[in-house]
């Protein structure tokens, strides 16, 4: 039986990503996508929409320190019928 590797949480703020956590991010992406737009435009349209202030993301990382895979989570407030709430999108 192979052994298995612990993975490890942490969470970051979409605002305070550095690029190259984005550029690792993307990159893993990229393994399991096929793009419909050049990968500058894919890149672009990406880290934009990780960098904003609502946005947090959740990565997962090997005991190596190779990103393993991840969540973004986008919090939109809306109101509805005279309700107020959160629309989480996860992706």
């Amino acid at each position: 039986m192979a052994k298995r590797e612990n993975l490890y949480c942490r969470h970051y703020h979409g605002e305070d990503a550095d690029e190259t956590l984005l550029r690792q991010m993307w990159r893993l992406r990229l393994d399991y996508l096929v793009l419909n737009a050049s990968e500058e435009q894919d890149w672009r349209t990406f880290s934009s929409l990780l960098r904003r202030p609502d946005t947090r993301l959740i990565t997962f990382w090997d005991d190596g320190g190779i990103l393993q895979g991840y969540f973004t989570f986008a919090f939109h407030p809306v109101s509805h019928g005279g309700r107020s709430g959160l629309l989480v999108h996860s992706k």
